[in-house]
Parts: structure tokens; C-alpha cells; sequence
């Protein structure tokens, strides 16, 4: 005969039902691989059957079906009509021997005499038993587990108990039994430590990586801006002797993205390529006057002009540059936006500087006349 599961547990739903739990989920982890859901098919109605309209009908298929018998004595199972009805069922169509008893409450008693229980004292068995054992039968105490809130296997009395009613179910003494599910506990604790250093030796990899690919991306970053800075740096030399002013903010980006060799070379270039553009001093140093146009004479020139005209103005010069100067560009308006200027010398010495020496000579001879009215009158 085909037998589909290896134990049906018989008991009491309004008193054993979590106790018939436990026992049932002991069964199944007792020695059970790592990589395996169970070993055993142990059987309890509220889990294993499936809703249907023939009850009876499907208790009795799987008792046919079933090697073992597991029934959780008490007084309260000795009394529910189902579990009479499952002994009895047994009784009549499997064999003894393998009607195993595990008491959860009330007391079992056999009388070596009369080789059967001794009835006047057990309450936790059917009277369909009576006589139907020609030996002892197997069977172990659970009641002190009936109150028990969470049963496990890491219980050791419990675990031993679990072990007592496994042990036939998987055709092994109790000894070996033990020994087995001790190797597979070990087994599956080498496994549990293997996976946890496997998955650090992948966590630290993988911030390792993150570390690298992080540094890569900002050299890479880095390589982008120096590749476009170059390629900036380049077209403005390409362009500056026929484009001056687009050729300097070409080299001001450059050097704005990443400053290189390339870039201060173009930054030179596009200077040398403004050259002609007018600078112009005013008061202050803090406004830069518009360019007059390309051909204006250059700055140097227009410097050296009021020296040669009257040394006396090269001292004022250089004292008025020198104190405060700094780089301002020519408003978008001018010719040459590019122009620089210095910050400059004094009003009256610029004035003199733009327009020569013949506002020079006017102010000399206005002040001989002014000397001359002033002697007069004294005289007087």
C-alpha cells in the first residue's frame, strides 16, 4: 500500500490544539537537512485538510494512508466522538504496533498482570482500547509541555520527547536519530557563517568598487574639463589674428573651466591681439572711458608723449599708478572690449598727459599774467 504520510495525529481541538502544533512542527525539523523543507509528512487536520463536504470521508483516506498513529491522550480526547471514531478506524484496518500514545493529561496505567491498562486507573484512553494491546505500548509524557506557550526543539526535554515518537517514524534508533539531527544542525550552522562572510566579503567589495568608480568619475570629471579647456585654448589662438574679441572670451572660458598651459597661452595671445585698443585714466581709477577705435595710438605711446613734451610730468605719473592700480575691462559698448586699464595719475596731470603742451604753455602764460596784475597793484 502507497503510504502518503508517516504519522496522523489524533487529539483534542477544545484542549491540545497548540500543544498537537508544536509536536507536529518538532516532527518535521527533527534531523532535517538544510536543504530540505521537511524529511517527514506528518499529518494534523487543521492544517492538512482541504475544505469539502465529506469530512469523515477524508480522515479515513488519510488514516489508510498514513504509517503511524500519534494520539495525544487526555480525558478530553477519551471523550470527543472524532477521536473515537479515528481509533476505531484504525482498530479495524491498521496494525497496533504502530499506535504510538504521547499523554498530554490525565493518567495511563498497565496492568503487567492482566497484560492491558489498568482501566480502573486510566483516564486519558478510549474504552475501544481495552484489550487491543497484547504488549506495553509506547508512550511518553507531554503534560508537562501542555501550558507551554512556544515549544522548540532548543527545549531539551522537549527535543527528547520529540526524538522518542520520530525515532520510528524515520526507522532509526533514538541514539542515531540524535546524532543525525546534530550533524545537520552543525552542518546548517557552517552554512548560516559561510553566507554571512560571503555576503561581507560582497558588501566590502562593493564599497571598495563604489570608492573606485567614485574616484574614477571625478578624474574622469577632471580629464573633461582639461579636455575643454584645451579645445577652447585652441580656437581662440585659431582665431586671434582675424577675430580679437571673440578669441579673448574664447581664452576667458578657457581659463575659466580649467586653467592649463593652453590656457594662459591664449589668455597671452588674445592681450597681444587687443594691443591697440585706447586706455584712458580718469579721476579715481573707478571709471574706464569708452574706446575710440582700433586706430587709436597705443597706450605706451600716449604715455611717453607728455614725457617728451615736459619731463615734469613723468614723477606725477608714476606716483599716481603706483599707489592703486588694478585690471578692469572695457565696457561692451567700446570698440575692443578687451582693453585693460591701470588706474592713474591725477586729474590735473591726466588733463595735461591728453591734450599736450599747449594747454601746458596756456596755464604758464595765464599765470605770468596773473603774476604781473598782482606786482602792479602793489606798486600802486
Amino acid at each position: 500500500m502507497d503510504h502518503g504520510r508517516d504519522a496522523f495525529i489524533s487529539y483534542s481541538h477544545k484542549r491540545d490544539s497548540a500543544l498537537a502544533e508544536g509536536l507536529q512542527r518538532g516532527l518535521h525539523r527533527l534531523a532535517r537537512p538544510w536543504t530540505r523543507r521537511q524529511v517527514i509528512n506528518v499529518f494534523r487536520d487543521t492544517t492538512s485538510l482541504s475544505a469539502n463536504n465529506d469530512l469523515g470521508g477524508s480522515i479515513k483516506r488519510e488514516l489508510e494512508h498514513s504509517r503511524y498513529f500519534i494520539y495525544l491522550a487526555s480525558p478530553e480526547a477519551a471523550q470527543s466522538r472524532w477521536v473515537r471514531e479515528e481509533i476505531e478506524f484504525w482498530i479495524d484496518n491498521r496494525p497496533m504496533d504502530r499506535f504510538l500514545i504521547a499523554v498530554s493529561g490525565g493518567t495511563v496505567a498497565w496492568d503487567t498482570n492482566t497484560r492491558d491498562f489498568d482501566w480502573d486507573a486510566t483516564t486519558a484512553l478510549p474504552a475501544v482500547l481495552r484489550g487491543k494491546f497484547g504488549t506495553e505500548p509506547l508512550w511518553v509524557d507531554l503534560t508537562r509541555f501542555r501550558e507551554s506557550e512556544k515549544l522548540s526543539l532548543r527545549q531539551a526535554e522537549f527535543r527528547d520527547v520529540v526524538a522518542t515518537l520520530a525515532a520510528p517514524l524515520h526507522g532509526r534508533t533514538k541514539d542515531a536519530l540524535d546524532s543525525e539531527d546534530l550533524r545537520q544542525h552543525r552542518i546548517a550552522t557552517r552554512m548560516l557563517r559561510g553566507s554571512v562572510a560571503a555576503l561581507s566579503l560582497l558588501l566590502v567589495t562593493s564599497l571598495v568598487a563604489g570608492v573606485f568608480a567614485w574616484q574614477q568619475r571625478g578624474e574622469a570629471l577632471v580629464r573633461a574639463r582639461r579636455s575643454a579647456s584645451q579645445a577652447l585654448a585652441a580656437r581662440a589662438l585659431e582665431i586671434a589674428g582675424t577675430d580679437p574679441r571673440r578669441a579673448a572670451q574664447l581664452a576667458l572660458y578657457a581659463e575659466a573651466v580649467q586653467p592649463t598651459g593652453e590656457s594662459a597661452q591664449a589668455m597671452a595671445r588674445a592681450v597681444a591681439a587687443n594691443e591697440g585698443v585706447a586706455r584712458h585714466f580718469e579721476a579715481g581709477g573707478d571709471q574706464v572711458s569708452e574706446s575710440r577705435g582700433a586706430g587709436m595710438i597705443p597706450l605706451q605711446q600716449r604715455l611717453d608723449q607728455p614725457r617728451r613734451q615736459h619731463p615734469r610730468l613723468l614723477p606725477g605719473l608714476q606716483r599716481g599708478a603706483s599707489p592703486r592700480h588694478s585690471i578692469r575691462q572695457v565696457p561692451a559698448a567700446a570698440s575692443h572690449p578687451w582693453a585693460t586699464e591701470r588706474r592713474g595719475p591725477p586729474v590735473q596731470r591726466r588733463r595735461q598727459a591728453a591734450h599736450g603742451g599747449d594747454h601746458l604753455q596756456r596755464d604758464r602764460a595765464v599765470g605770468r599774467a596773473r603774476h604781473q596784475a598782482d606786482a602792479d597793484h602793489r606798486r600802486q
